[in-house]
């Protein structure tokens, strides 16, 4: 009944919600249409179906929310004065005669806002996937494969330079040409097709063990691998450093899916495995420089990479911030304050490239214990998972354990989180991971 509802809340996140801070208007269409879903999901939902949702799903909703919202209190002068790093703010409402007033945590109550309502569509997802069982999650995760192959059709755009095609989606930033799908940002996208290749893996999976395909050798290898020839391709021309060095873990992870069809023997892997690689360094070396694929290896170049400052700047910015943080959203206007004046430069610097980081200046101490405990909530859904569950669920809870994986480890370098595309995909691999028992029976078709 409400699988239906989930799946259509997925796609459309996935497909409007790679904007960023620079788009608000395709983020907003998200969080109304993901508001608008949910509504009718409450209606439709059993109460039995609602009930089974697992406690955890919405503690880890809770802890998503309660430190944006709890910055959007306002506080008495007295207590806000007093929090470090306000100074600037105390002196600057001065000189309008209001630094009086009460005002909430927040240095930019508007950006925390803002960032709140990105949070709840994420939170939204989370409890929608958490009550529908394994064959709706099939599903969700094909969708995730398909709008991530769809997402290729505007890269064809993209790459052949047509910044002002209907198909581009989002502007161009300037610069080389880099593939970026339904992303505003390539990075952003390589994760989207990294997630991608693992849902193939287990889409394929599942669609053989519910006899909707049938078990045969090379129709799961040659439907696996002809998503791969695309997916993996894509995720070189994103020109993302990070996504390209993930590929060879993204392609462990689906050998480990589809293993009982590959019988692999160690020879036959060795001779594929420097096929591969012999027919990598031919195309390398017959490529011309100005080749999209070039492009994207030549970024592989940290001659000018900035991020060491950044980082290094962002953590002293947020310390002056600690231990209450700046709140959600806060970082630009934060970091102008405390970037110092020999590493000012004519490019700016949007994030902190590392989302942990950012957290800490956003949310201080705060943000980080309610990451730590989603984190730990997540382990223990892996493991429990994968000792409770049965087994044809496995191969669904080792995928999205990937993708988290893979995201997670994106986020030291830049700043996946923050598109709602892949914030909704970390929600919806929470769901998976959170509630590993769930399956038709429990809940119905």
């Amino acid at each position: 009944m409400v699988t239906p509802l989930v799946v259509f809340a997925v796609a459309i996140t996935m497909t409007f919600g790679g904007g960023g801070i620079g788009h608000p208007l395709p983020e907003l269409f998200v969080q109304i249409c993901v508001a608008v879903i949910a509504a009718l999901w409450l209606w439709k939902i059993p109460e039995s179906q609602f009930r089974a949702i697992p406690k955890a799903v919405w503690v880890v909703g809770f802890l998503l929310l309660v430190v944006p919202l709890v910055q959007l209190v306002p506080l008495p002068p007295q207590v806000w004065h007093s929090l470090p790093g306000r100074q600037i703010e105390v002196d600057s409402l001065a000189l309008i005669g209001r630094a009086d007033t009460w005002r909430p945590l927040s240095m930019d109550p508007a950006l925390s806002f803002s960032s709140l309502l990105s949070m709840v569509s994420a939170a939204m997802v989370l409890v929608m996937v958490a009550s529908i069982g394994r064959s709706g999650r099939t599903l969700v995760l094909g969708v995730v494969l398909v709008v991530a192959l769809l997402s290729l059709v505007p890269a064809v755009v993209q790459l052949n330079g047509a910044p002002d095609s209907i198909f581009a989606i989002y502007p161009a930033n300037g610069g080389k040409v880099r593939l970026r799908g339904f992303q505003n940002n390539p990075n952003s996208q390589a994760d989207v097709l990294l997630v991608a290749m693992l849902c193939a893996a287990a889409f394929m999976r599942d669609l053989v063990q519910r006899h909707i395909l049938p078990d045969q050798r090379w129709l799961v290898i040659g439907l696996v691998g002809v998503a791969d020839l695309a997916l993996a391709l894509a995720v070189v021309l994103t020109g993302s450093r990070t996504g390209i060095m993930m590929l060879p873990l993204v392609v462990a992870g689906q050998i480990a899916l589809i293993r009982p069809w590959l019988k692999l023997r160690w020879a036959n892997l060795f001779i594929s495995l420097a096929g591969v690689c012999a027919i990598a360094a031919g195309t390398y070396s017959f490529l011309p420089d100005t080749s999209p694929l070039m492009v994207a290896l030549d970024r592989f170049s940290l001659d000018h990479d900035t991020r060491p400052q950044i980082w290094t700047n962002s953590l002293y910015a947020a310390r002056q911030m600690l231990p209450a943080g700046a709140g959600m959203g806060t970082f630009v206007p934060v970091f102008n304050i405390y970037e110092p004046a020999e590493a000012v430069a004519d490019t700016y610097v949007n994030r902190a490239h590392n989302d942990y980081l950012e957290l800490l200046l956003e949310a201080g101490y705060a943000g980080v214990i309610a990451f730590g405990a989603i984190a730990i909530l997540l382990v223990v859904g892996v493991v429990k998972g994968l000792m409770a569950a049965d087994k044809r669920s496995r191969g669904q809870l080792f995928c999205v354990t990937l993708a988290l994986c893979v995201i997670g480890l994106h986020s030291l370098v830049d700043y996946p989180l923050r598109s709602m595309s892949l914030a909704g995909i970390a929600a919806l691999c929470a769901a998976i991971l959170l509630n590993p028992k769930a399956n038709p029976a429990d809940y119905g078709k």
